[in-house]
This record gives structure tokens, C-alpha cells and sequence, in this order.
């Protein structure tokens, strides 16, 4: 295996695994047992694991990993923290990098892989920051940019190069630095940032005499319920790139509707990334726009203000007091589909953002702010590509115009 070297050349002294992508199958069925994980790769089971099995390893094997033990570190998993979830194990023999290695060939339920990446010598602040409940971006972001740099080296597609002027967020996340010979002020003054994504979400768009208008599902997870856009988090060696993450959550969460055949093909989606906030656990987010077909419109809106998705008859809907059965079903049996919404609507595009229509189903009229804030920021890239002039797009080209003139006195001054 190729090693990442240090800067005087020597190999990374220990080896990770990052569990994020197999999380719930480690927590729901091995009761977040890491080395039961690694016997099972070690075994010559099936590589898809349902229901784990009781394997038989030999003597050698068994001291191997139970001698991780001792040298293992796990990122920081509190409600407070949420760290993607890594494995560290310092200074590893041959012997267990080769069993760490293994790991890579299961599959699962859930579709997540496990990856093995080098990581660094673990100081003195680096085990501090492993202990810590609580943790602020720029220190969990040490602790997980190894992954991050380990990925993008190799398959750029997840990493977003964002170009950013100082005090200016409208100018925040161009079609990948495509739009940046437009942007009304001198390309010196940029600042090239280079963030990894690990999610996506699905903005779907229409557009007719009745207005501009965004898909929307019902989300029951936080502050009682809001409003948003199809997405989620990235599985790499399932999705291949970002627009892969999002069909597949489309397809996942909106049911009954998959998204090649409800999308408008004329048109070609378009991936923009989107800066919500700081955040290492999720560096930049990513949204895909795409257009709706008239039909997908029509069957989802009309004689209604919100449509109720069709339910599958074997099924487990997403609920705050789902059991341990409940999970340990999800990952173990293969005819059962999880239902994580139960509706959806289309939001009129407004100026201040999308509205979402009074009617049947859940009380709540809240949007997503990262949503709201990223389709004003996204608006004057994509409008003429997807819908008609709208009171958004008429703002967000006010705002434009006035910043060109500002840019433009500016420079004066200058001269």
C-alpha cells in the first residue's frame, strides 16, 4: 500500500479508518464494537454484511487486533461535537495495516464504505482535541483534514474550489470558478479557497405563468419540524461525485419519483456549492438545481396545496422514538424501505425567499435557512437557465448593479 510521507520524507506513523459512512450499522448492530468490524473484514465472509456472524480466526489474527486496542483513538462523538467518526490506530505492525485494509472490502445495508488513509503523529494538542465533549470547527477540522486531504488528492470531484472576495457573500460559490471573468471587480482580489464537501441536496425547479417555484419535503428533525430541499450526506464509492449524492437522495427521500424520470432533460443540473456557515463537519455544502417536468409539477400540485407521499406496506417511518428493533432492522433486512418523509410541497419563490403554501399536513411553514440563503446566493447564476425573471432575481440583479457602480467608483478612487 502507498504510504503519504511526511515532510522529511518518512511514511505518516499511523493508520485510520473513517467509520462515518458506516456509522449506524456499527452502532445499531455491533453495538459500536470497532474490532468485531475488523474480524469480520478479516474472515472470508460474504463482503455484503446483513446479520454479523460469528467467525473463527486464527490465534495470530485475534492477538493482532486485540492488540489495537491498547494504541486506538476515536474522534469525539457527543451531541455537542458530532466529529465525523475515525479510527486511529498508532504506529500499527505490518500485520494489522494489512487486517485495517481488509475493512475497505465490506459493504453494507447502508450502502457506506469504510476508508483507510494514513493519518499523522499525534502530538500533544492532537490527543487533547481526541478527548475533548466540545470542539470549535477550526480544532475538529485537525482532526479530520487528514481524510479530507487524503480524498482530494485522489478524487478531486468532492472538493470545491471556491472563489470568495472579502465582506461580499453574494459572490460566494460560482459554477466552480466558471462565472469568475464576470464578477464585477479585479480577479487579484479573490481569495481561492479549497473545501471538501461532504454532502448534497436537491434544489428542484418550475417555472410558468403561476410563478417560480422549489420542491420542498417536510423535515420532523429539529426545532418541531421545517421545510427542505431532498439531500444528504456523500458515500463515495456509491455516488462517484457530487451529482451522484444528490440523485441518490433524490431517489431515496422522494418516493415513488425517481429523479431521471421527473426531471426536465432539456435542461442539465447544475452542482453550486454553498457556504452555510464555519463548519469541519461539513466544510462546504453542495446543491444540485435542477428543472421539473410539467408533469412531475401537475401530478404533485394540482387540487393541492402539499402532496402526501404513497407509503410502502413494509416500511419504517423516520420518528424521534424509533427503537433498537426498529435500527437494527434497517440494516439487517434488505425488503425494508425507510420512509424519511411523509410529504412534500412547492414553494413560491419570493423576494425575501420561498413561501410555502397553507393546507393539509404538517402545521409548519418554515424553510431550511441554509435552503432560503443559499437560492438567493445561487439565483443570478441559474435563473435565465431555469425559470423566468421572478421578484428574486429582480432583487438579487439590483444588488448586482449597485455593486458593479460601487466597484466601479471604487477603482476610480483608486486611479
Amino acid at each position: 500500500m502507498k504510504r503519504r510521507r511526511r515532510a522529511g520524507g518518512e511514511p505518516l506513523p499511523n493508520l485510520a479508518i473513517y467509520l462515518e459512512e458506516v456509522k449506524y450499522y456499527l452502532t445499531d448492530v455491533l453495538h459500536d464494537d470497532w474490532q468485531g468490524l475488523l474480524k469480520l473484514a478479516a474472515s472470508n465472509i460474504d463482503p455484503l454484511i446483513l446479520v454479523p456472524e460469528e467467525v473463527q480466526l486464527d490465534p495470530r489474527t485475534e492477538d493482532a487486533i486485540g492488540s489495537m486496542y491498547a494504541k486506538h483513538i476515536l474522534t469525539p462523538r457527543t451531541r455537542k461535537c458530532k466529529c465525523p467518526l475515525i479510527l486511529v490506530i498508532e504506529q500499527p505492525t505490518e500485520m494489522q495495516r494489512q487486517l485495517m485494509y481488509q475493512v475497505e472490502r465490506l459493504q453494507f445495508l447502508c450502502k457506506g464504505r469504510a476508508t483507510v488513509f494514513p493519518y499523522p503523529e499525534l502530538t500533544r494538542e492532537l490527543r487533547w482535541k481526541f478527548q475533548q465533549k466540545s470542539l470549535k470547527a477550526v480544532d475538529m477540522l485537525d482532526l479530520v483534514s487528514p481524510y479530507y486531504d487524503f480524498v482530494g488528492e485522489r478524487e478531486p470531484q468532492w472538493v470545491h474550489q471556491i472563489l470568495t472576495v472579502a465582506n461580499t457573500p453574494e459572490l460566494v460559490s460560482p459554477f466552480y470558478n466558471a462565472v469568475a471573468q464576470t464578477l464585477p471587480r479585479p480577479i487579484e482580489q479573490a481569495i481561492d479557497k479549497s473545501l471538501f464537501a461532504r454532502s448534497a441536496a436537491v434544489a428542484m425547479l418550475f417555472s410558468d405563468e403561476r410563478g417560480d417555484f422549489i420542491w420542498h419535503v417536510w423535515d420532523a428533525e429539529k426545532d418541531g419540524g421545517q421545510w427542505t430541499c431532498p439531500g444528504g450526506d456523500v458515500i463515495r464509492k456509491v455516488d462517484g461525485d457530487l451529482l451522484g449524492t444528490a440523485q441518490r437522495e433524490w431517489n431515496e427521500e422522494v418516493l415513488g419519483f425517481e429523479f431521471e424520470a421527473i426531471r426536465d432533460s432539456r435542461v442539465e443540473p447544475v452542482v453550486l456549492p454553498f457556504l452555510a456557515n464555519e463548519s469541519a463537519r461539513y466544510p462546504v455544502q453542495t446543491y444540485v438545481y435542477a428543472k421539473a417536468t410539467a408533469e412531475f409539477f401537475e401530478s404533485t400540485r394540482a387540487g393541492r396545496d402539499r402532496f402526501r407521499f404513497e407509503i410502502p406496506p413494509h416500511s419504517v417511518r423516520y420518528s424521534s422514538r424509533l427503537g433498537r428493533d426498529e435500527y437494527y432492522m434497517l440494516n439487517t433486512d434488505p425488503t425494508l424501505v425507510f420512509v424519511e418523509h411523509d410529504w412534500g410541497v412547492w414553494s413560491h419563490i419570493k423576494a425575501d425567499g420561498p413561501e410555502v403554501p397553507k393546507g393539509e399536513g404538517p402545521p409548519g411553514r418554515k424553510v431550511r435557512w441554509e435552503n432560503v440563503e443559499a437560492l438567493k446566493v445561487h439565483w443570478p447564476h441559474i435563473s435565465e437557465l431555469f425559470l423566468s425573471q421572478s421578484p428574486l432575481c429582480q432583487t438579487a440583479q439590483a444588488k448586482g448593479k449597485r455593486k458593479r457602480k460601487a466597484t466601479r467608483r471604487f477603482q476610480g478612487r483608486a486611479g
